[in-house]
């Protein structure tokens, strides 16, 4: 069965990350300056993957009035001077820290099933057992 990207990408960040999953700090009617607009995510759920998989975000802005994602890459932009009220949008901070129990890295680990979707079954056994 095929699936659109955006089906595959949703499922594989909740399958993947269910050992070492990123944690989100939510500010709801926030948003900071210096965002990247991305036309792509226009869902919540599609927005934070799309800052999970980059490695330098570090917060996106959805703004629900019109189903935009902003995303930050510098933590700069979430200082108190560069951030304000805004309604309908919240801001979702990524926390990035791992359990360190969990062996190898969660961030390597989830790239692996983009890159080569075959192997990935086989390497996270691997990496599981």
């Amino acid at each position: 069965m095929q699936t659109r990207p955006s089906q595959k990408f949703k499922y594989g960040v909740k399958w993947l990350f269910a050992g070492c999953p990123p944690r989100w700090t939510v500010h709801p009617n926030q948003n900071s300056v210096n965002g990247v607009r991305n036309d792509a995510d226009r869902t919540p759920e599609t927005c934070q993957a799309y800052c999970v998989l980059v490695p330098t975000c570090v917060a996106v802005d959805f703004d629900y009035s019109d189903n935009s994602c902003w995303l930050h890459i510098n933590a700069t932009d979430l200082s108190d001077d560069t951030t304000h009220w805004q309604r309908d949008t919240t801001q979702y901070r990524i926390d990035r820290t791992c359990d360190t129990a969990m062996p190898g890295s969660s961030v390597v680990r989830f790239l692996f099933i983009f890159i080569c979707p075959i192997a990935i079954a086989y390497s996270m056994g691997q990496i599981i057992k």
